[in-house]
């Protein structure tokens, strides 16, 4: 069994929330699942925030539209905050992006929101619109934006920024500027947005509509406001902890502009449609009466209302749908599940995957189908059949075999496959599928897909497969697959400096390190390629006795003997040898609600840079922010003048 998911992992930045779904171990939700989702259902209301960066959105008007108002809320980030700082690792650039994409995840785990992204790469802090836009062209945003709305069908956007100087941040005004743009482009539409609001909770004196969040939700214990604090407390890559304090509290909107001929604007819905298109006043009648028949110790007493209101919506409403079929399967107590062998996967290997329908109701359940879908390319094995039916308190499972693609890609974030582009300030969608553009990740690799008869309605699950395993510290443990190659290589640190004018012989010294992806003993000869002109680095052998075994190898890189011209020069290391395919380090970022992301890095270092360089007398070091233990986290002045 795997249980050291060794590739290289990242500080951790705490547990995840009640809501992790698709990584906690199986189970319905509960009577508190069930109540958020009845109060979404029976109507349609979605607003999407807009803002520009991650810990940007208003977690106060999120989880009151989510949990308090019955809305379907979003937020679209335009960029990942690559550029920010980070307060609990290493990792900056795109590795802090996958970090704080995590930490968006883990917040809207506690608001219920959804989350969006467009192609925008956080480049740092800008003094205004314009010299934003020379790395944010407005058209290839405004298509992102505008793409967002047209999936996510909102009837009320909330900008979260005025579009003038006086948002500060030049990024800040940008994202202000495309939530109005996109308002105006669409508003008259007959699906399109019919209201526009704008946050003002840094500008009160706008203030059109006040809503109160001191209000407590009757499921959880605690307010609208302490909800939204934990949610903001999960963006612990920026220091943002907050109090939980209970008592009167508000979020303030100010309303910029309508669809014509709008009437009675004054409440947040006030004039706005919010009738499940095609499902008539029976649909809406029946959920009123399933929320009204909610027993906390017998949530099957809301199924006949649930059941018949999925008959009687039909196809009408395809997220209406998805949401009510989650109501029914969590009201009969059915949960599904899926979990392999292994989770670190390489080219051509054959996995086991059992997936499991848990009936915890007192009415069996008829399963219609259930199947493993996988990527193209990979092939699925049906090692059993499960019966037809699932009796009260039993658990049916099957069996499959998984084999992976030969051909198949490394795990990479869609959004990393290709490298920046405008100048490092826009990320490269290229082949990417338009139905994943603006997830926060790709969807996983492995999926199990569940169709049942429940109450005699028909009702679809799907959940990833997972590698599951038991740590005898904190027991189970769930983690994604991950594809990757034989052997994985990674390189530290990532650039050495010489001096060009003496003093500049010495040699400096690397660390290569090996591990073994393949299941079973390996061997691998390991070559290193110095900068062109440079003294040849020897190569080494390895043998590896296990699978995920790892060896460091340190090498010393010797620069050449005439002089050395300021510049830099690229090197690397490469596994050859025994057929084996070795593939880029690959890291995994432990981020967020759930454990970790994996992302490939090169094998290919600056190995070699040569500068003048004057160093500066030393001066006091310049605290940015605090950790959460209160110590100074100190940054060189250089990257202090450059944020």
């Amino acid at each position: 069994m795997r249980r050291a998911l060794g590739l290289v992992l990242f500080l951790s930045i705490g547990a995840a929330g009640a809501g992790v779904g698709q990584m906690a171990p199986p189970g319905t939700g509960g009577v508190a699942a069930l109540a958020d989702l009845l109060e979404q259902l029976g109507a349609n209301k979605r607003v999407l925030m807009i803002g520009a960066h991650p810990d940007d959105e208003d977690t106060q008007l999120l989880v009151l539209l989510s949990r308090g108002l019955g809305a379907q809320a979003a937020y679209l980030s335009l960029s990942r905050g690559e550029g920010g700082q980070n307060l609990i690792g290493p990792e900056l650039g795109p590795g802090l992006g996958i970090i704080r994409t995590e930490e968006l995840l883990a917040a809207r785990d506690l608001d219920g929101a959804r989350q969006y992204f467009t192609r925008a790469y956080d480049f740092g802090f800008s003094k205004s619109a314009e010299e934003s836009f020379r790395f944010w062209p407005r058209d290839s945003l405004l298509k992102d934006v505008v793409a967002v709305i047209r999936r996510f069908r909102p009837q009320i956007i909330v900008s979260v920024f005025s579009g003038t100087p006086a948002d500060g941040h030049g990024q800040h005004q940008v994202a202000g500027l495309l939530a109005r743009q996109a308002f105006d482009l669409l508003r008259d539409s007959t699906w399109g947005p019919v209201k526009l609001y704008r946050s003002t909770r840094s500008d009160s004196s706008a203030t059109t509509l006040s809503l109160p969040v001191g209000t407590l939700d009757p499921v959880v214990g605690q307010s609208y406001y302490q909800l939204a604090m934990a949610s903001r407390s999960r963006h612990r890559s920026q220091d943002m902890g907050q109090l939980q304090r209970p008592g009167p509290s508000s979020t303030r909107l100010a309303l910029l502009a309508t669809r014509p001929g709008l009437v009675n604007a004054t409440g947040l819905f006030s004039g706005v449609d919010t009738t499940v298109r095609g499902a008539g006043d029976r649909y809406a009648v029946l959920i009123d009466s399933a929320r009204a028949t909610l027993n906390p110790w017998r949530p099957a007493a809301a199924l006949p209302y649930l059941a018949r209101a999925l008959h009687v919506l039909g196809s009408a409403d395809v997220d209406q749908r998805a949401l009510l079929e989650r109501a029914v399967a969590i009201a009969a107590g059915i949960a599904i599940d899926g979990t392999t062998d292994d989770g670190i996967v390489t080219q051509g290997q054959r996995l086991q995957v059992e997936v499991s329908v848990w009936n915890a109701g007192d009415a069996a359940v008829r399963v219609d189908s259930l199947d493993v879908r996988a990527p193209p390319g990979w092939t699925v094995e049906r090692l059993d059949f499960g019966g037809a039916a699932v009796s009260p308190g039993s658990v049916s499972a099957q069996r499959f075999v998984v084999s992976v693609a030969r051909d198949a890609e490394r795990t990479q974030p869609y959004f990393l496959r290709r490298p920046l582009t405008n100048g490092g300030g826009l990320y490269d969608w290229t082949g990417v599928p338009p139905d994943v553009r603006g997830l926060p990740f790709d969807p996983p690799p492995v999926q199990a897909r569940v169709r049942l008869t429940i109450a005699g309605e028909p009702v679809t699950l799907t959940r990833e497969v997972v590698y599951r395993y038991r740590d005898q510290a904190i027991g189970e443990v769930r983690r994604p697959l991950f594809v990757t190659r034989d052997f994985d290589v990674a390189i530290a640190p990532d650039e050495v400096l010489w001096p060009v004018d003496g003093g500049g012989k010495d040699p400096r010294r690397f660390t290569v390190t090996m591990t073994n992806r393949s299941r079973g003993p390996a061997t691998a000869r390991l070559a290193f390629t110095p900068p062109r002109g440079w003294p040849p680095i020897p190569a080494e052998s390895l043998a590896f006795a296990r699978e995920d075994e790892t060896k460091s190898v340190t090498v010393a890189l010797v620069p050449p003997a005439q002089r050395v011209a300021p510049g830099s020069g690229v090197g690397g290391a490469d596994p050859r040898g025994a057929d084996r395919a070795a593939g880029p380090g690959a890291r995994r970022v432990r981020a967020g609600r759930v454990g970790p992301r994996a992302r490939s890095v090169a094998r290919r270092r600056r190995a070699g840079r040569a500068a003048w360089a004057r160093l500066p007398r030393p001066r006091r070091s310049l605290p940015l922010r605090r950790h959460r233990d209160r110590q100074p986290r100190l940054r060189d002045r250089c990257r202090a003048r450059r944020q």
